[in-house]
Order: structure tokens, then C-alpha cells, then sequence
């Protein structure tokens, strides 16, 4: 997808696209830190000052998952950059080898730009699985992603600004959030959240919208 693996959107035959009804506010609301509850839908990680039981079990490896729980660690700037990295070899040159070694076993991959032009329920995992992601990562095309500025990182979340220009030559652009978990002894992508210009995205594979009564693109209606 080029985006992050979102591009089953360029397979899809969309013409028209309606404005939203209102902004999702609520969804707008940064996500590092979260409620602090453990949930691992929250970016951030244990964000609740008990870095001496993680310590602890760090110590002693006993209390150690094998899935990033009680390993004591938190991203380094050179894991981060790894990490990152990664990340756009899966979107803009997507091949097995990488997939396997940087995605978790629980991975899942989230999307309602992707989802609203699919079709799929807004706020569902548009990539329930890794094996979900791979099988239609494999079939996109291979699409250029720039990273813009620097990455936002925290204990085990990376936040980027991106962008990319494709197909009809506008510019898209767009934020992912990358929450990794320490696995098979290294840090692995456990989930993405991905968000773009999904407008402008459409224009680029040869759709369009009307928005205000007016026709935008390649309008079929």
C-alpha cells in the first residue's frame, strides 16, 4: 500500500466519495501514553512508574513473556531508526524476508482512510492479521514514501509524518503510528495506525468526489 499498507485502495474502482458528516474529534486525540491501563491499544506502553518491577524482572528473566512484557527495554534512537526504516521498505519496496523478520506475531494494521474508500466498517482493522498484510502487501505496487522531519518516538511507539506522489501526481500525505513489542529478541512492529488525504489519494488512482456540489476528478455519475 503504499502508504503502509493500504493500497488494496488502488484495486478498487471508486468513483465518488461523500464528505464526512462532522470531524471526528475524538479520534484526533494523540494516543501516546493513553490511560495508562496496560491496554496494549495504547501507544506508550506501561506508562505507570513501575520501572522497578520492570527492572526486576529484567533481572531475573523469569517474568518475561516473549512478547515484550517485562523485558525492562524502551527504543533506542538507533532502534527507532531501524524500526522506521522498516516501515517504508514494507509500503515502498514490500518484500517476505522483511515482513517476517519485523512484524509481530499479533500484528494488525488500522486504517479508516483505507477503510472508507474500501468499504470496510470505519474504525475495524483494515489488516486483521500479518498474514492479511502480507498477501495484499504482495500484490501492491511499489509506491515511493518519504519520511518528513524527525520521528516522535517513546518507549515502545514511533509516531511519522510522511508523504507520497503517485499516479495522478498530487501529493498525499499522512501520519502513522508504529507500536512495536520486544519479540524473538528484537523490537518488532505489533501495529500500525495509518491515516491519510484519502482525497487526494483517490484523485491519484484515477477517482473522484463531489464535494458542495461540485465534481472533483474523474466523477462517474
Amino acid at each position: 500500500m503504499q502508504l503502509t499498507s493500504l493500497l488494496p485502495v488502488l484495486l478498487l474502482p471508486l468513483t465518488t466519495l461523500a464528505s464526512p458528516a462532522s470531524p471526528p474529534d475524538a479520534a484526533l486525540a494523540p494516543r501516546w501514553g493513553g490511560d495508562d491501563d496496560g491496554d496494549d491499544g495504547d501507544y506508550g506502553g506501561d506508562n505507570d512508574n513501575d520501572d522497578d518491577n520492570d527492572d526486576d524482572n529484567d533481572d531475573d528473566g523469569n517474568d518475561w513473556d516473549g512478547h515484550g512484557h517485562g523485558h525492562g527495554k524502551c527504543l533506542s534512537d538507533n532502534d527507532a531508526t531501524q524500526v522506521v526504516q522498516a516501515y517504508v521498505k514494507l509500503i515502498a519496496d514490500y518484500d517476505d524476508a522483511t515482513a517476517n523478520k519485523w512484524l509481530s506475531s499479533s500484528f494488525a494494521d488500522y486504517s479508516d482512510s483505507i477503510n472508507q474508500l474500501a468499504g470496510i466498517p470505519l474504525g475495524s482493522a483494515t489488516f486483521p492479521t500479518k498474514a492479511a498484510f502480507m498477501a495484499a502487501q504482495a500484490k501492491n505496487p511499489k509506491l515511493p514514501l518519504t519520511v518528513d522531519g524527525t520521528p516522535i518516538v517513546d518507549c515502545d511507539a514511533i509516531a511519522i509524518i510522511w508523504h507520497t506522489v503517485f499516479g495522478a501526481g498530487y501529493t498525499a500525505r499522512g501520519l502513522t503510528a508504529i507500536k512495536v513489542v520486544w519479540e524473538d529478541s528484537q523490537w518488532k512492529i505489533s501495529r500500525l495506525d495509518v491515516e491519510f488525504n484519502s482525497l487526494t489519494w483517490l484523485l491519484n488512482v484515477g477517482g473522484g468526489y463531489t464535494l458542495n456540489g461540485k465534481k472533483v476528478g474523474n466523477v462517474v455519475c
